[in-house]
């Protein structure tokens, strides 16, 4: 099945504070990345966002009381809570869930699985015994890793808060039935992909952004994702990732992983 445009493509930019903070303002890279960014943001249905206005408008909305435990889910969602920490002092207890979604062979399924050596049962247990838990990710989609990861939670989803940076408004229906209490810093409205969708520019470039039983491999690499997001830059766009991946070829997996505190600071 062909992949919509969507009428809004949310494009959260965290590759302008990386190049900035790994290569300075005067660095070809950094020329490549704001033309990069700028053909992105010139397509009619695009909007791009940075980390700093989706947490103000998180903290703009919210104030919640301490929770019993926290739960990030990999480095971005346990950054994400430290830095909202900081400002509400709710998530004492702060524990990184090291989860990953990986596609079945049909690539219109995934399985979530642990990326370490401890099940996601053990480190959701973790939990048991308490009765406020906080579950913090960057992004609510279609909602896949919230679910299987509230199916193992020890207490019912109305004692649940879930707090993202962005997300689509018709999945955050879901989980309010469900009785959770659902945060966002960016609300996206209507269905997915038809409606609204979101990416971040880093994934467009960074392998792994999409796991796979043969690989992994970055936005870019699906064809069909980029003709549905950029109808009319598509070639233009793939080139400067191509060109950006060479840039970026020599740097860690590590450090593309930039941290959301150092996102907040540099977008300032």
């Amino acid at each position: 099945m062909k992949l919509p445009t969507p009428k809004l493509l949310y494009v959260h930019d965290n590759l302008t504070p990386f190049v900035k903070t790994r290569f300075g303002k005067n660095s070809l890279e950094y020329e490549t990345a704001q033309l990069f960014i700028k053909h992105i943001a010139v397509q009619p249905h695009t909007k791009v966002g940075t980390l700093e206005d989706e947490l103000a408008g998180l903290i703009s909305k919210s104030n919640p009381e301490p929770f019993d435990i926290t739960f990030g889910f990999g480095h971005k969602g346990e950054e994400i809570a430290q830095l909202l920490h900081g400002r509400w002092s709710a998530f004492p207890n702060i524990q990184r869930l090291d989860i990953t979604r990986i596609e079945k062979e049909n690539g219109s399924e995934h399985v979530l699985v642990s990326k370490t050596d401890e099940s996601i049962e053990d480190q959701i247990a973790k939990a048991d015994g308490f009765n406020s838990i906080a579950l913090i990710d960057d992004v609510l989609f279609t909602g896949f890793t919230m679910r299987n990861v509230m199916e193992l939670l020890p207490i019912d989803g109305k004692n649940c808060h879930l707090f993202f940076t962005r997300g689509i408004d018709e999945t955050k229906k879901e989980f309010e039935k469900m009785g959770c209490k659902v945060h966002f810093g960016v609300s996206l409205p209507g269905k997915i992909e038809v409606d609204s969708s979101t990416i971040s520019i880093m994934n467009l470039i960074t392998e792994g952004a999409i796991r796979t039983p043969s690989g992994d491999l970055s936005y870019c690499d699906r064809g069909e994702w980029m003709e549905a997001w950029f109808p009319n830059k598509a070639d233009t766009i793939k080139h400067l990732c191509q060109a950006l991946t060479t840039l970026f070829a020599n740097i860690s997996q590590e450090e593309k992983m930039i941290k959301p505190h150092i996102i907040a600071k540099t977008t300032q």
